[in-house]
């Protein structure tokens, strides 16, 4: 049995298409709430700061708590699909909601006598309400699919399918930018997101069942000690976790304030920075895969955190030069609309390129060294701390 097992890949074929199909599917969703939602209650810095705070407390929420109870009552792969299936049906409804708003809102806007303390704290909870749900599904699939990949200790399975999701959301994004919104609208884009969740639905439906009982999943140790035994380097990891999720969210909105002056603020420029983001994001996971095991150290991350400061500081002190870089890109490209797009992201790649893919290799790096119980349950957990770090980061950056 030992020969089959080693040769087996860490993440089944079913489910690295599953995940990409989410991972697209997830973006296009966001991306086309967030939109509507700007038209409902306004797209000034305050209001797009609450929208993506509302929607990583939902994933956050998913992770942590719905997840893990889930794999320990059924088999994964049915409880992801399951998952999909809400996501989708959710989406099909989200935009036409949101438009049958416009009225109530407005009354409510005209009743708090405009901006101010009392419309805001509600804008926070409308906002809290739509969009905590759907992402708390969303945020929901990674642990369950990784209790369907992963064995014991955490590694290349994990690593794997956060790179896969990451990857599906750079080709939801450019997507949504270049294609969906452009030429389809909101409504239709969501159907389009809708139908890829339903695809993933049906595929992880019919996939192979997990013959492992959900007692045994629960319950399932690692095969090594932890790597953090005491209870306070546990807790001072965990909160290092978190502050990297803070800084990780405070990068990427400055980056795209920068880029935003340099590139224009049309949302063609808003995909390419966020293109290059996730891919970085994407790659940095694949390639930390082969050696987590040994990177899976405090040293190793103190190591990418240096590392992603040392690079997000050179990014700074590049910033005075990229207006001059893109002038010079667009009077060699022309009136052409792709050379200007090609232009752009050969722009944002290099510079943004070595910080993201630090990024991406600390989410797995930080998981396998909190991991203390099951998989699905660690994953939860890690994937929780970093996602309400970057909710923190949203906040008070954006505020």
């Amino acid at each position: 049995m030992s020969g089959p097992r080693a040769t087996r890949p860490p993440v089944p074929l079913w489910a690295a298409l599953c995940f990409l199909l989410s991972g697209a599917a997830g973006l296009v969703h966001e991306v086309a709430w967030s939109k509507q939602l700007g038209y409902l209650l306004g797209s000034s810095l305050h209001a797009m700061a609450t929208v993506t705070a509302a929607f990583l407390a939902g994933l956050s929420l998913g992770a942590h708590r719905l997840g893990p109870r889930l794999v320990a009552n059924g088999e994964p792969a049915r409880r992801y699909a399951g998952l999909e299936a809400a996501v989708a049906m959710i989406g099909l409804v989200m935009i036409p909601l949101l438009r049958a708003l416009d009225g109530p809102v407005g009354l409510l806007w005209r009743s708090c006598g405009g901006e101010g303390a009392a419309f805001a704290t509600l804008r926070v909870a409308l906002v809290f309400a739509l969009l905590v749900p759907p992402a708390a599904l969303m945020g929901a699939t990674l642990p369950v699919l990784v209790a369907r990949c992963e064995r014991g200790v955490l590694g290349v399975g994990l690593a794997a399918l956060y790179a896969i999701n990451t990857f599906g959301a750079v080709l939801g994004s450019l997507a949504a930018g270049f294609v969906l919104l452009p030429g389809l609208g909101l409504w239709s884009s969501t159907v389009v997101a809708s139908g890829l969740n339903l695809l993933a639905a049906a595929i992880a439906w019919v996939a192979p069942r997990d013959t492992t009982s959900a007692h045994a999943r629960a319950t399932a140790a690692p095969s090594e000690p932890p790597r953090l035994a005491d209870l306070r380097a546990r807790v001072g990891m965990g909160l290092a976790f978190a502050l990297s999720g803070f800084a990780a969210l405070a990068l990427q909105l400055a980056w795209v304030r920068m880029f935003g002056l340099v590139l224009g603020s049309s949302v063609f420029s808003f995909a390419a920075v966020l293109g290059v983001y996730l891919t970085g994001l994407a790659l940095g996971s694949a390639l930390v895969a082969p050696v987590l095991a040994r990177l899976a150290t405090p040293s190793g991350f103190a190591a990418l955190e240096l590392g992603l400061a040392a690079s997000a500081l050179l990014v700074q002190r590049l910033d005075g030069g990229l207006p001059r870089a893109m002038l010079d890109a667009g009077e060699r490209m022309g009136p052409s609309w792709l050379g200007l797009m090609g232009a752009q992201v050969g722009l944002v790649t290099p510079v943004l390129i070595v910080p993201c893919l630090l990024l991406g290799a600390l989410f797995p790096v930080a998981t396998r060294l909190l991991q203390s119980g099951d998989a699905a349950a660690s994953t939860g957990r890690a994937y929780a701390l970093n996602t309400l770090g970057t909710l923190a980061g949203s906040l008070l950056t954006g505020f």
